[in-house]
């Protein structure tokens, strides 16, 4: 019988699994290369791209997706169409400089009450990365909310759906949506799902990872980070990750820069 790694113990069937000899190696947070979901002082981080890139660079990291938020975001100083352009521009600069690490262009893209994501369609087409989240209009029924994700799910500038129950822990509670539909249709459309590993999010909590993991849905374990103290939160997401018995292969930013990129584009 198998060694069972500590964070395996609520894991279901992980008895039958260690006899069989069928339990896999789990996700370690040195697995990680890339760095998605961040937030710069573009919107409301608070540090500057370089910054980031410098901190993502020491850390080891070998790619990093600025994700601002989107136009709706107006408390949240979101990007405009112009202004995601210009932002472009600085990241242009930035990685003809060579910092050492690549700099992706990406958008945390608000799913509007139609599933529609912000933005324009010329914006969202020239991004490397969009993670599609809720942050409005919390109150739909469980109906009209799992309508809307799978309209965001079904874009095709849609990459990630970001912490997709919109829970914070201690807080509130997630929205009403048919969980396991959503992961039917994101294994449908090849679509990646967000562990987000903001402390009070955990959003996919580790019970939906094993519900992804079967279903073949590759997850991204992010840090939705808005300092760059915060970079370091993917380690929460990490351990949910293990709980869940996920293993590198199963999560999209464990592959290298340009192996990630293939698989972006080919989704």
């Amino acid at each position: 019988m198998q060694n069972i790694p500590p964070e395996l113990r609520e894991n279901p069937n992980v008895i039958d699994k260690a006899v069989k000899a069928e339990l896999k190696p789990l996700i370690e947070q040195s697995d990680l290369k890339g760095m998605l979901h961040v937030h710069s002082n573009w919107s409301d981080g608070r540090d500057g791209i370089r910054e980031i890139a410098i901190e993502c660079k020491k850390l080891g990291y070998e790619y990093l997706a600025i994700c601002d938020h989107s136009v709706s975001s107006g408390y949240a100083n979101g990007l405009s169409d112009e202004r995601v352009l210009e932002q472009f521009k600085e990241i242009d600069k930035l990685n003809e400089e060579g910092l050492g690490i690549h700099i992706l262009k990406g958008l945390e893209a608000d799913i509007k009450k139609d599933g529609s994501l912000d933005n324009s369609e010329s914006i969202l087409s020239q991004l490397d990365i969009v993670v599609a989240s809720v942050h409005s209009n919390f109150n739909l029924s469980k109906k009209e909310m799992t309508k809307r994700l799978v309209y965001a799910l079904m874009s095709p500038y849609t990459t990630i759906l970001g912490h997709p129950t919109g829970r914070l822990l201690l807080v509130r509670k997630g929205y009403e949506v048919d969980i396991d539909e959503i992961i039917k249709v994101a294994a449908d459309y090849g679509k990646i799902i967000e562990i987000n590993s903001n402390p009070y999010r955990l959003d996919l909590s580790w019970e939906n990872c094993i519900k992804a993991k079967e279903k073949g849905v590759k997850l991204a374990i992010n840090p939705d980070s808005h300092r760059i103290e915060t970079l370091g939160d993917v380690r929460y997401g990490v351990r949910a990750a293990r709980k869940a018995s996920i293993e590198k292969d199963d999560v999209i930013n464990c592959l290298s820069y340009n192996d990630f990129m293939k698989e972006i584009v080919e989704r």
